[in-house]
């Protein structure tokens, strides 16, 4: 009697964060790849995030993938139309479908968050140096302002003087 060899795939191997779902049950979702299982060859994947999703999945790595602003954009789009479907029917949403609104709605949030952390990086870009920037701003704009010098700043980049830093020297010597 011969012993039959396990046929052994090469691990795919993914940094953790967002990946697109090509194939399977969860086809065309997007999810946080978070971890591995304890097979080698499946990923522990939250839709939505790890701390707002329903629960986790795990995963075939095979069917990971990179997803692209398009992939993102699409994924989010769909969700959008699937929720004003369920909300905009004629009878009300039951406790299932509750439930089910809260799950796609958090991974809608989660897909939103990263296009725009995508356009952020895009815009500016994380630099070893960092660019010197000048915001100009009317005070009404101010909260986000500071927002955005907040993000800016955590890419790396450098202001000059002005009112805005003003603001950031006062709120430092005040203890804000």
């Amino acid at each position: 009697m011969t012993k039959r060899r396990r046929k052994r795939w090469p691990i795919p191997d993914f940094d953790y964060g967002l990946v697109l779902i090509t194939k399977g049950r969860h086809r065309g979702r997007i999810g946080d790849y978070d971890d591995d299982s304890d097979d080698p060859f499946r990923g522990v994947v939250y839709f939505g995030g790890l701390l707002n999703a329903r629960g986790h999945y795990l995963i075939d790595k095979r069917y990971f993938a990179e997803p692209t602003i398009n992939d993102l954009f699409n994924w989010y789009t769909s969700i959008s139309n699937e929720v004003f479907d369920i909300l905009k029917s004629i009878e009300p949403p039951t406790l299932t479908d509750y439930r089910y609104l809260c799950s796609i709605m958090a991974e809608s949030h989660q897909i939103y968050t990263e296009l725009e952390w995508r356009n952020l990086i895009g815009r500016c870009g994380i630099t070893l140096k960092g660019k010197t920037i000048y915001l100009a701003h009317s005070s009404s704009d101010k909260g986000r302002v500071r927002m955005l010098h907040d993000d800016l700043k955590a890419l790396g980049h450098k202001f000059r003087t002005n009112s805005f830093c003003n603001w950031a020297s006062a709120k430092a010597h005040h203890g804000y």
